[in-house]
């Protein structure tokens, strides 16, 4: 029977969103006619163990788990009432060897975390796979290291159901099980927990007008210990769930717009810096690559939900959508779990790079946190704007962009530039008049090392920092303590110059690599091979064939950068779905200048905003900018904007009298010298 609150909440709307509406009063209509068990038989108490997901657990708890998991289930195999025989058999014949597969996911994998999804249909993507045997899919997903099972739940949309999960969880019982599916009222929880669930999916969109029933599930999720996935999609979503005690839940930032399904995954990336580091936030939804996952971990994320592309690879459905075998050969899984270790801030790898997306999301993000906190957006020094670019109303709700001044060649100039700009540029193609070279790097570096022990603690390290070895000893990378407090340092590159850049990258003397033209992840992969090769010395080669393998893995295909292009090569690329095109969903700087002082077309620009709405507010833009145009630039609300030859006197000649002119037209507009101040503060602690 539905509970006096559940059935006055079938009289009133869920959601404005009409999807997730439909969705919503689809599942009522089933438990006002079927019950909360959806018409399942469900025992009456729980036999199966409960675990923990790995983001979760210390190592010493989930040995702890271990042990007894192994335990319980050797004693209450033949409990399950609801297993057939041949499953029963199954579990007793796998379970050790399983377990100590899903044992060792933990141990290796525990900077990483991966959702892998049983998932047959969509309103999105429609048919997906039949899925005749979701244990074994299952099973595959935990052999390629997935970390937790999730089981879509809902039968009318997305042709899941609660036997899916209760047949899974009983086939590998020491597994993690997400119940995905539209709760709406808490009693559906205790369902969830008997029927062997360990974690629930909670949609705050569901409830954005009524609070009270949103955390009365919720505190129903942590009352039977399960784990609460909280799923937002926006800041007002976050704003939502943050009222109550995040201790013990995981937040899902899922990138699909439910209004237009459209994938926006630089906004996914941009709220992350909106959520406190010690709570543990996944992205959902529109991943399809290894390299995406390198980026979602680098900017802060602690693992991914992934259901439709691993669904689509495994059971090899590009083809067929009826194919009912597992692809033996496709090992998706895995190449996402090695990627996201690449990427982590946790990482152990070899060549451990800073979290540089991680950090430049989040001095976009204070930045802009720091001044919608300041009662007044406009000028405080009227008396020196009279010459100056003023803005209008517009400006004064625009977003602050991220400064890069780009082509330094001067160290004067670079003096000038370091409490200036949020990122400075090295070119290293030698046909650039702004070409500098290794000798050029490094000394720029010493200048920017000085430049941190000669500052106070607003600009500086601390003393403990100060003292560091990394610091003294000239490299400055793996430390994002130190990179909070100078600008982050960019190498430009072509094909031709792509080794020069990803050997300062391991040197620690660069943060990140622009590349120009476009690129495949073969080309890429080749030269950092090549790099890799040349840094690993005989001796330390090994017969051991774990040892072997964990070279494999960790051979740092991926690495911190973005891709440059014209505004016409963005649109072509978009146009033709691949893989380039896959790059550029994240960061991109649309140079219509490439260092040749060209303006940018604001008309396409605006194009590219209405074709590409994930461009929208995501803009990073170069191009003949200088203090005259600026204001046409800031109208088009841009995150970014990168500055060469509008600093110049000549070309490749900085000029300090311009950088300084620039800044102070800025200063005029935003005010940024007054938030910096504030933003340094709350970066050191």
């Amino acid at each position: 029977m539905l509970t006096k609150d559940t059935k006055q909440q079938n009289k009133n709307q869920f959601s404005d969103i009409k999807i997730l509406e439909k969705i919503c009063q689809t599942k009522l209509s089933r438990m006002k006619s079927l019950g909360f068990n959806l018409g399942y038989e469900i025992p009456t108490q729980r036999e199966l163990p409960l675990v923990k997901p790995t983001i979760l657990q210390s190592d010493t708890t989930s040995q702890k788990e271990i042990n007894n998991i192994i335990n319980n289930m050797s004693q209450k195999l033949d409990l399950n009432s609801y297993n057939t025989q041949e499953e029963t058999k199954s579990i007793s014949k796998d379970i050790k060897q399983d377990f100590a597969k899903n044992q060792n996911n933990m141990q290796s994998q525990e900077s990483t975390f991966i959702i892998a999804e049983i998932k047959r249909a969509s309103p999105t993507h429609g048919k997906i796979s039949s899925i005749p045997n979701p244990i074994n899919l299952a099973k595959e997903y935990i052999r390629q290291g997935a970390n937790a099972i999730s089981i879509l739940c809902e039968e009318d949309y997305f042709q899941g159901s609660i036997k899916d999960l209760q047949n899974v969880k009983s086939a590998i019982p020491y597994s993690c099980i997400l119940r995905k599916d539209f709760i709406l009222c808490k009693e559906e929880i205790e369902v969830s927990y008997l029927a062997g669930a360990d974690m629930v999916l909670l949609i705050a969109g569901i409830f954005l007008n009524n609070f009270e029933q949103f955390k009365g599930i919720y505190d129903e999720i942590i009352k039977f210990n399960l784990t609460p996935l909280l799923e937002i999609h926006n800041e007002t979503e976050w704003d939502f769930i943050s009222k109550l005690d995040l201790r013990g839940a995981i937040v899902g930032i899922n990138c699909r717009d439910l209004r237009s399904f459209n994938i926006n995954k630089m906004n996914t990336l941009k709220l992350r810096s909106h959520i406190p580091s010690n709570i543990p936030v996944i992205f959902e939804s529109g991943i399809t690559n290894a390299n995406e996952c390198y980026i979602i971990a680098n900017s802060g994320f602690n693992g991914i939900l992934c259901g439709s592309f691993l669904v689509s690879s495994v059971m090899n459905t590009s083809q067929n959508k009826q194919s009912k075998q597992i692809d033996q050969q496709n090992q998706s899984v895995t190449l996402f779990q090695q990627a996201l270790k690449q990427g982590s801030i946790k990482s152990k790898c070899k060549y451990r790079y800073m979290p540089f997306y991680k950090e430049l999301l989040l001095r976009f993000h204070l930045k802009n946190e720091e001044r919608a906190n300041t009662k007044s957006y406009s000028n405080t020094k009227q008396e020196n704007t009279q010459n100056k670019p003023q803005a209008s109303n517009e400006i004064i709700k625009a977003q602050i962009p991220l400064i890069k001044i780009c082509g330094i060649n001067n160290l004067d100039f670079l003096d000038n530039a370091l409490d200036k700009a949020d990122l400075i540029g090295f070119i290293l193609i030698e046909e650039s008049p702004r070409f500098v070279d290794n000798d050029f790097v490094k000394k720029a570096n010493e200048k920017i090392r000085n430049y941190i022990l000669s500052r106070d603690l607003t600009y500086g390290c601390d003393s403990s920092l100060k003292s560091n070895k990394m610091i003294n000893e000239g490299g400055l990378a793996n430390h994002s303590e130190y990179t909070k407090r100078f600008p982050l340092r960019i190498g430009v590159v072509r094909k031709d110059s792509l080794q020069i850049g990803l050997k300062l990258l391991q040197e620690g003397l660069l943060d990140a690599l622009q590349l120009h033209e476009p690129y495949n992840e073969n080309e890429i992969s080749s030269n950092k091979q090549s790099i890799t090769n040349q840094n690993n010395k005989p001796q330390e080669k090994t017969s051991n064939a774990n040892a072997t393998q964990e070279n494999i893995n960790s051979q740092e295909n991926y690495f911190p950068c973005y891709h440059a292009l014209k505004a016409m090569s963005l649109l072509d690329i978009q146009a033709k779905n691949t893989e380039q095109s896959l790059q550029t969903q994240y960061f991109t700087l649309i140079d219509s200048s490439q260092g040749k002082n060209v303006a940018i077309d604001t008309n396409m620009i605006l194009q590219i905003t209405q074709d590409l709405p994930q461009f929208t507010n995501n803009l990073w833009l170069a191009g003949g900018i200088n203090e005259k145009n600026l204001i046409n630039i800031l109208n088009l609300n841009p995150m970014l904007i990168d500055i060469c030859s509008g600093l110049e006197s000549e070309r490749g000649i900085k000029d300090i009298s311009k950088l300084n002119a620039f800044f102070d037209t800025i200063e005029s507009i935003f005010n940024p010298k007054e938030l910096r101040y504030r933003i340094s503060t709350r970066l050191k602690s």
